[in-house]
């Protein structure tokens, strides 16, 4: 048996361990029932006894799918019928690679995170490839009311990435400052230095208000996170304002 069978098996072995069954989108509908929101299809195919935990050819769960369209009905379906919240995808592109949770925390809808956190998802749950926590994700990708969510269902609010940073030294090199007084104001540790030795208020100085627009809402958050600092915008500016 050569290298490329031997990790087919394995990867194989891996899903059926999970009791996840793995079928490609060409042969079950259910995938296009998804994708063309057709709850009822989907509920005919599953109380007739279909698997609500089949995995596409690039390893993603119904479940995940649900979240990527945006249906919030068929999601709640899908966890109403045995769908497994917290399934790894094993199959694909490392980098694409997502879980349920990392889905959920990065999507404008935050109902699938309330959801998810109600039943009792974990709000600490690891990406699945860098393996920061899904608060990061929130984070970096702009949801404020996911990362509140996240928060309030304890969510470590000061948890250490592989490089060292903290969710604050995220907000702050992203300059989503309502999101980093956010933080603050429910306990981020600016003394945790990441690998390079910066804390977040150094992060603060590097980038100063580059990129940031005058007068703007992000302007304002950016002032009232100074001002929790007592630092002079005028000592760390980057850019000019006329």
């Amino acid at each position: 048996m050569n290298y490329t069978h031997l990790k087919v098996l394995l990867v194989a072995l891996l899903i059926v361990s999970c009791g996840v069954e793995s079928v490609a989108p060409s042969e079950n509908k259910a995938f296009s029932y998804i994708k063309s929101s057709d709850l009822g299809s989907l509920k005919k195919y599953v109380l007739d006894g279909g698997n609500p935990n089949l995995v596409d050819e690039n390893g993603n769960s119904l479940l995940l799918l649900a979240i990527m369209n945006n249906d919030l009905r068929i999601f709640k379906f899908l966890l109403e019928n045995g769908a497994t919240f917290n399934f790894r995808n094993e199959q694909g592109n490392p980098r694409e690679r997502l879980v349920v949770m990392e889905q959920a925390a990065i999507s404008e809808n935050e109902g699938f995170l309330q959801i998810l956190l109600e039943i009792g998802a974990d709000p600490n749950t690891l990406d699945s490839y860098l393996k920061y926590g899904v608060l990061f994700q929130a984070v970096v990708a702009t949801k404020p009311s996911n990362v509140k969510l996240l928060v309030s269902y304890g969510a470590d609010i000061n948890a250490v990435g592989p490089n060292g940073k903290t969710p604050i030294h995220s907000a702050i090199a992203i300059k989503n400052f309502e999101i980093a007084n956010y933080l603050l104001d429910n306990g981020a540790d600016l003394t945790i230095k990441d690998k390079w030795g910066n804390s977040p208020v150094d992060t603060l100085k590097m980038f100063g208000d580059a990129g940031i627009k005058l007068n703007s809402d992000h302007y304002e958050w950016y002032l009232k996170f100074l001002h929790k600092l007592d630092i002079d915008p005028q000592t760390i500016a980057k850019t000019r304002h006329n």
